[in-house]
This record gives structure tokens, sequence and C-alpha cells, in this order.
């Protein structure tokens, strides 16, 4: 693999590690925000605000399927770098 495709590939997985990895407080950063906004649509429709409801639960459903699409990328390219 040329030096450019390695660096690369590392750049995406710190890119993935940056947005999915430990944090300082431990957590996952995109799957905290997916979680914070589930409870929001779940508190939101106990209210019966059910616009806020749905737009939350949208929201962390975007956030949930984008740290999944993050997560997958990050650990194909690490397996990419490493090769054979």
């Amino acid at each position: 693999m040329s030096v450019f495709a390695r660096n690369a590939v590392n750049g995406r997985a710190r890119v993935a590690h940056a947005l999915l990895g430990p944090h300082q407080n431990g957590g996952l950063a995109m799957l905290q925000w997916a979680i914070v906004f589930f409870v929001i649509a779940l508190i939101a429709a106990l209210m019966g605000f059910g616009g806020v409801a749905g737009m939350s639960a949208d929201i962390g459903w975007l956030l949930a399927v984008l740290a999944v699409v993050v997560l997958a990328v990050g650990l194909l390219s690490r397996g990419f770098a490493r090769g054979p």
C-alpha cells in the first residue's frame, strides 16, 4: 500500500475514533447524543408534544445510524490498514 493510501486510511480511522471513540467522560459521543434525543422524544411524547417527540426521535435515529456507519468505516479501514 502506498504512503498516501495508508495516510488516507489512517485519517479515516482517526475521524471514526474521534466521533465514536472514548472521550474524557468515558462514553461514546454520537451514541450518547442519540440516546439523549431518544430520551427527549420519550419525555416530549409523555407530555403531549407530538411534533417535538417525532423530531427528536428522528434526530436520535439519524445519529444512531450515522454512529453505526462511522463505526463500520473505522473498523474496515483499520482492517485494510493492517493488511494481510
